[in-house]
């Protein structure tokens, strides 16, 4: 029979892992949670896991110890703990309260004196003791019976008296004695000065203790430490009574009070609403708040749709959730306060048929969750909706556009306070197909909250004007794809071979052996041993051989700037050139990327398989790529249409600065006229690297770059790049009240808007960490103007769609690069199609400075002329 578990735990020790471990985690009003969430993850998975029989949390105190009355440096040089950590402190001890764990603290003894104690006490009642502890003093307390399971940042790796033997090289009993001679920073106490844990492992192996070590003195061999013996022995023996933990602490032990219960649900679920772990209230336990959904009914053939078609039709709204497979689509439609219909479409054409025509006709808005791909569904099944659409996901991301992702079971707790009955993580087709009538019920009523939150917001106009009428310029696009050149990809590639071929010969050739580029390891040695470079930086697996590492080091020789050239080219080759061919698809001889409204804070669009956003452009051996993607037909051509510093025209649209909006107005270059005010020049005497200078510090001002930043981009002292940002705000103070303003809002209200009233909140922006404020700070300044530029191309996608469909259907809009559109159309009518998509972009919302496109065209991406 398995002997019962207790389980120790300690409370600071696991504190601050999870604190370092989550990172700067902080709720909508700015309140620091990372430390609070990562305790919880923490917990949840050691009762999941272990099962403990027992369980208990042990705390330090603040006030002073015995050992602190020993020794007055004991713990005296350690950092106090950061401002942000010792605020979540109250939390988690309410949070160890509502997992109704018992705490053990008491004032004049250490943490781990009460677990040592409770540990003997768990071994004195016969159960396996386990501490949960990050702190290798507890090592000493390890037994037959009492393990360390040792917390590092990812993991916890389980300790038994081999397990430490091998670590630390002596067993776990003679740990204070091992301490005692090599002493310990983090403590305070120095050990013997000189020995280090090598030695010390290999006296106390030889001695046994240190006293008996101290009383056979002579007998160590080395004269030097000898001597360090003789001169340190009070401090030995006191950095002994430090590390041995005091197992008599005076505590009122009752097992039955630690024996694992059930959490107090109710006060757990309000801490995580406080502190919005909107994953972790989905996973709690929620009696009598499931609601109860009727089966679906089960379309088979054609003739089991007429009998539900009459009543889908008479529904001014449904529901709908869909899930499709290389065989089938299946979707649910869920009609208000009726069952819902369960539509298989595959193997029966006459159902195929049935379901197009009523898909054709119907009015109902359609309540779903990423409305585009539903689009997409269906028109690869030759239907498509005539009637509205409201995109719960789409909705939710309006309101809440920082988050990674909008999981429906999170939304339906969020907002109907409700838990879902389906298994959001099933993966078996058939187990989510039997949980679609369920989703699309809970869609439909998840429109009502969230259409009121929307214009709650003020995000009404956003959503109804702007993104939603996007999504179906998005199918379309995604639908239409971009034609993509194999074979110029395919002579590509080999130029490319050839070109890491060059690169490897020369150098190994530099290094004078041959090894593995792509070795973090043996690169290392070949940098630090066989070259003697400096080391710049460690990582845990010794010293770091990363980019930054390299371009320092590339200043002292030419091997690393080397290193980084191959890296490019062998990035480039791999995310591109050798990917792009695969993507093609056999049908149209297209890519079709995926284009995501939903990822980005800013509102900026994303996409995916491939990722066109990120198509390098700095380098020529990136450009290239561009000439890739073609025209579809001989006569035909690309058109790419390119606001001209749109964001630079935005921040003097919003500051209203006169001086950054005079040059525009006048139509000079921007980043030569600031070059002529900050270096107090004639514009004709500004020169190309002054111009340089200038454009950084126009483009990172509009990003809230601080000196550090600027200093590193322009690789000048820190106080030359401050005297930069000074001048540019002496000359553009505007720009300064503008900057100023956002933060004050940001501050006040909590977050910040952009011209279409895009919503981002700002929680960090009354961070007590400066390095995590200053960040946010610089978000608030960023925001507004980037958000305007995904605000006003996102318009320009509409009216150019718009346009094209009534007026030039011979057009189609492929991609949305940053501030470019690229269409393809018949080459005779380039001119006709690229002056409209000129005009629309320009004027289509109106800025107290001109805006300006320019136009492109050619036979591909990369050889493009200027239309004019």
């Amino acid at each position: 029979m398995a002997r019962k578990t207790l389980y120790l735990i300690d409370g600071n020790g696991l504190f601050y892992r999870a604190y370092y471990a989550m990172g700067d985690l902080s709720n909508s009003r700015g309140m620091p949670t990372g430390a609070v969430y990562g305790f919880a993850t923490s917990l949840r998975k050691l009762i999941e896991d272990r099962a403990p029989d027992y369980l208990a949390v042990a705390f330090d105190r603040p006030e002073p110890t015995f050992r602190h009355k020993q020794m007055a440096e004991y713990k005296a040089h350690r950092e106090p703990m950061p401002d942000d950590l010792a605020e979540q402190i109250p939390w988690v001890k309410d949070l160890v309260a509502a997992f109704r764990i018992p705490v053990f603290e008491l004032a004049g003894y250490e943490a781990d004196d009460i677990l040592a104690t409770l540990a003997q006490a768990g071994e004195d009642k016969g159960l396996d003791v386990y501490l949960v502890a990050r702190d290798k003093d507890l090592m000493q307390l390890v037994t037959d019976r009492v393990k360390v399971l040792y917390m590092d940042r990812k993991e916890m790796t389980e300790f038994d008296s081999k397990a430490v033997e091998a670590k630390y090289g002596v067993p776990p009993k003679a740990i204070p004695e091992l301490l005692a001679l090599m002493g310990d920073s983090t403590d305070g106490y120095a050990g013997v000065p000189g020995i280090g844990p090598k030695k010390a492992q290999q006296l106390i192996r030889e001695y046994g203790t240190v006293e008996n070590l101290l009383n056979k003195v002579d007998l160590v061999r080395s004269v030097a430490d000898k001597n360090r013996l003789k001169d340190h022995a009070e401090e030995a023996r006191q950095s002994l009574n430090m590390a041995v933990l005091d197992a008599a602490v005076p505590l009122e032990i009752e097992f039955a009070d630690m024996a694992l219960e059930e959490p107090d649900y109710e006060k757990l679920e309000a801490i995580y609403r406080e502190m919005e772990f909107r994953n972790l209230l989905v996973n709690l336990p929620r009696q009598g708040k499931t609601a109860d959904f009727p089966e679906c009914a089960q379309v088979q053939n054609a003739g089991d749709w007429e009998a539900f078609e009459k009543e889908l039709s008479q529904s001014p709204c449904l529901g709908l959730a869909f899930f499709e497979t290389e065989k089938a689509l299946t979707l649910a439609l869920a009609p208000a306060k009726k069952s819902p219909v369960l539509v298989s479409l595959g193997p029966d054409p006459g159902l195929d048929r049935k379901f197009r025509g009523f898909w054709e006709k119907t009015e109902a808005v359609i309540v779903g969750f990423d409305l585009k791909d539903l689009g997409l569904c269906l028109k690869r099944r030759g239907a498509a909706w005539a009637g509205q659409g409201f995109d719960i996901q789409l909705g939710a991301y309006l309101l809440d556009p920082s988050r990674s992702q909008y999981p429906l079971d999170e939304l339906v707790l969020e907002h109907l306070d409700e838990k879902v009955s389906w298994d959001p993580k099933a993966k078996d087709p058939a187990e989510i197909c039997a949980s679609l009538g369920e989703k699309a019920a809970v869609l439909l009523r998840l429109e009502k909250p969230i259409r009121a939150k929307l214009e709650e917001n003020n995000l009404k106009d956003l959503y109804e004007q702007v993104e939603a009428p996007l999504i179906e310029v998005l199918r379309r696009m995604e639908e239409t794809g971009i034609t993509v050149d194999a074979d110029y990809l395919k002579r590509f590639a080999g130029e490319l071979d050839a070109e890491l071929e060059k690169t490897t010969r020369r150098i190994y050739k530099m290094a004078g052996e041959e090894f593995n580029l792509n070795s973090p390891k043996q690169l290392a040695h070949i940098l630090f041993e066989v070259l003697g470079l400096p080391v710049i930086k460690r990582g845990k697996t010794g010293p770091s051989t990363d980019v930054e590492v390299l371009q320092t080091l590339s200043f002292q020789h030419d091997l690393p700037q080397l290193l980084l050239g191959y890296r490019e080219v062998a990035k480039l080759k791999s995310t591109y050139v050798d990917a792009l061919p695969r993507l093609i698809s056999p049908v149209t001889g297209r890519v079709h990327s995926s284009l995501n409204q939903t990822v980005t804070a800013t509102g900026r669009l994303s996409s995916s398989n491939p990722n066109l956003q990120n198509i390098p452009v700095r380098t020529e051996l990136g450009r290239r790529i561009r000439g890739a993607f073609v025209a579809p037909k001989r006569d035909w051509v690309l058109l790419s249409a390119d606001y001209s510093q749109i964001e630079l025209r935005i921040l003097a649209h919003l500051s209203g600065d006169k001086e950054l909006s005079r040059s525009f107005k006048e139509g000079l270059d921007v980043h030569t006229y600031t070059a002529s005010l900050i270096y107090e020049s004639k514009m004709e005497d500004v020169d190309r690297q002054m111009r340089a200078v200038a454009k950084t510090v126009n483009f990172g001002i509009a990003y809230g770059m601080k000196a550090f930043g600027l200093a590193k981009d322009l690789g000048i002292e820190v106080a030359d790049a401050e005297a930069f940002i000074q001048a540019y705000f002496k000359r553009y103070p505007g720009v300064k009240h503008y900057m100023d303003a956002e933060v004050e809002k940001a501050r006040s209200k909590g977050y910040v808007t952009t011209l279409l009233n895009r919503r981002r909140y700002i929680p960090d922006i009354k961070a007590k960490n400066p390095s995590i404020r200053q960040f946010a700070e610089r978000t608030a300044i960023n925001t507004p103007v980037q958000g305007s530029a995904a605000d006003l191309i996102k318009v320009a996608m509409l009216e150019v769609s718009r346009y094209l469909g009534e007026e030039a259907p011979e057009g189609a809009l492929l991609l949305q690069v940053h501030d470019e559109l690229v269409l393809e159309m018949p080459k005779k009518s380039a001119d006709k199609i690229g002056l409209k998509v000129k005009e629309i972009m320009e004027t289509v919302l109106k800025l107290d400075v001109p805006v300006e496109v320019s136009l492109k065209v050619g036979s591909n991406w990369l050889e493009m002329q200027a239309l004019t």
